[in-house]
């Protein structure tokens, strides 16, 4: 009776848990969605970060051809281009010697001399229509647009698994099928596990000391790159060597029978064998820099731009969302890009799930 008294007790405690972690996982979800989902739109996806103000020159003006509505912006009411015509010369615009169509959502801040504050939609339509040969217009294309932060986050997923791959792949394939069973091994991997266990900060520190001072490299991508290829590689090397080992000895035993070399075995044999393993490593990796902050802030910087160069500063989606939460308080923002962080998040993980599902070498286990 008392064995099953402690029984229920223990069971309902675990219960309890269950339902603390997971209400507590949905809570935070919810916050998430429910302050940031209101943001998301095509503008917010496909749109630069920072407002762009810039004078449009247009020429062969025979009216703009657009539709508009007013807007409230920087405390004033201006007109937001709602639609524009097929072959209207808006589409045709320069600015700075470079061709700039507007587009809708563009704002219209000055037309010729006339400023557009507080000008109504019939007043503009009368001003239109009198509109003729070259005529230059002040434009302001609104921000809070996550395009660049999306990019930059990519890129330096790529610039990252490029630095890192090779090296945790090398360094797999040595632990696995060359190094002696010994103290030497087991330090090697302790070590391994124990930089896996390391804050992000510490990382971030040493990336800034080393690259961003030390290498004079500045605030830039391949700063930030650097420094995350080194987060990285505990998680690849171990995932690396997981999936080599897990490569039956009969391939190699049948490899070596039919003559082929140990460098052939492990480039014709094991790997193709443990691609699916590596792969998953890889994608691992990729949610872990998805979601990276702490040492991107103190080595790639906080630039809401797509860089010319790997030289220079870039901002990803975790690290604008900290710098607009702090700086600016606007936790709407930063929750709306947070739902985009956690989507790429879930497209990463269901990619692991399927591939682990799928793996060849799962039988042999």
């Amino acid at each position: 009776m008392k064995a099953k008294t402690q029984d229920k007790v223990f069971k309902g405690i675990m219960l309890f848990c269950t339902v603390l972690v997971l209400s507590l996982l949905f809570l935070i979800l919810g916050f998430v969605l429910i302050k940031g989902i209101g943001l998301i739109d095509m503008h917010f996806l496909t749109g630069d970060f920072d407002a762009k103000t810039v004078y449009v020159d247009l020429q062969n003006v025979d009216g703009l051809n657009i539709e508009v509505a007013p807007i409230e912006y920087d405390t004033k009411d201006y007109l937001k281009i709602t639609s524009v015509e097929s072959g209207s010369s808006v589409l045709t615009g320069i600015s700075n010697g470079e061709s700039f169509p507007l587009k809708k959502g563009d704002i219209l801040r000055r037309i010729e001399d006339k400023n557009t504050v507080g000008m109504t939609v019939d007043e503009f339509n009368s001003l239109d229509s009198q509109l003729s040969g070259s005529i230059r217009l002040k434009v302001t294309r609104p921000g809070e647009g996550i395009f660049p932060l999306i990019i930059n986050t990519l890129s330096i997923i790529g610039l990252s698994l490029l630095i890192a791959l090779p090296v945790s792949l090398f360094s797999a394939i040595y632990l696995a099928e060359y190094a002696k069973k010994g103290k030497l091994l087991d330090l090697i991997r302790f070590t391994t596990s124990a930089l896996s266990g390391i804050p992000s900060i510490v990382f971030g520190l040493f990336g800034m000391l080393a690259f961003v001072t030390t290498l004079k490299l500045g605030f830039s991508m391949l700063s930030g790159a650097l420094t995350l290829s080194i987060v990285l590689l505990p998680t690849l090397i171990s995932q690396s060597e997981e999936a080599v080992r897990r490569v039956p000895l009969t391939f190699r035993e049948g490899s070596f029978a039919l003559g082929a070399t140990k460098l052939q075995t492990i480039f014709k044999v094991i790997l193709p064998n443990a691609l699916s393993g590596i792969v998953v490593g890889v994608l691992l990796s990729v949610g872990r820099i998805v979601a990276e902050s702490a040492a991107l802030v103190l080595t790639a910087g906080t630039v809401a731009l797509i860089p010319n160069t790997v030289f220079e500063s870039a901002s990803t989606l975790t690290v604008k969302a900290y710098t607009v939460a702090k700086e600016t308080g606007d936790i709407a923002l930063a929750c709306a890009m947070g739902i985009v962080t956690i989507v790429l998040i879930i497209v990463v993980n269901s990619a692991v799930g399927i591939i682990r599902k799928f793996d060849k070498m799962s039988k042999f286990k």
